[in-house]
C-alpha cells in the first residue's frame, strides 16, 4: 500500500522560521497541539518546534519568547516520506529514526520533492499494514 491511499494530515501548523516563540506558542494552545512544522518561504521543511523544544530551549533557559525564533530552536529529530513510498518502508524509516535519534513527532513529514505535503501518524500506518480483524481485536 503506498502513501497516498492513506489519510495525510494537511491540517496542522506550520510557520515560518522568522515566526517568534510566543506566537508559535499561542498558535499551538489555540489549535490544541503539541508541535509546529517550521518551514521557509518556499513551503521546505526546516524541522520541528515541540512543546517539550519550547519548555527546554527557551522557557527553562529564562529567554524571552517574544525575541527568539522558532528557526533559533527548531528540531530536526523527524523522518520524512513521499506519498509514492510505501507504507511498510514508511514504518521501518520511523523506526530507524526512533532507535537512532528520536523522532520529535509521532509520524512521518510527508514531502514532494523538498516540499511539505502533510502528516502521516504512525498509528494511520500500523492500521494500513495490520489486517482488519487483528486491528478490531487490538482496540477492544
Amino acid at each position: 500500500m503506498k502513501v497516498k491511499e492513506l489519510p495525510i494530515f494537511d491540517e496542522f501548523i506550520r510557520v515560518r522560521g522568522d515566526t517568534f516563540i510566543n506566537e508559535a506558542a499561542a498558535l499551538m494552545v489555540d489549535e490544541g497541539v503539541m508541535d509546529v512544522i517550521v518551514i521557509d518561504d518556499k513551503d521546505r521543511v526546516i524541522g520541528v518546534v515541540t512543546l517539550f523544544t519550547l519548555l527546554e530551549q527557551v522557557l527553562a533557559k529564562g529567554l524571552d519568547a517574544s525575541r527568539v525564533t522558532c528557526g533559533e530552536i527548531v528540531s530536526r529529530n523527524y523522518a520524512t516520506i513521499t506519498k509514492d513510498s510505501d507504507v511498510t518502508q514508511g514504518i521501518t524509516k520511523y523506526m530507524a529514526t526512533q532507535v537512532s535519534e528520536g523522532s520529535d513527532i509521532p509520524g512521518l513529514i510527508v514531502v514532494d520533492g523538498d516540499r511539505l505535503v502533510g502528516l502521516l501518524s504512525v498509528g494511520d500506518m500500523l492500521a494500513a499494514v495490520t489486517s482488519r480483524r487483528q486491528y478490531k481485536f487490538s482496540m477492544l
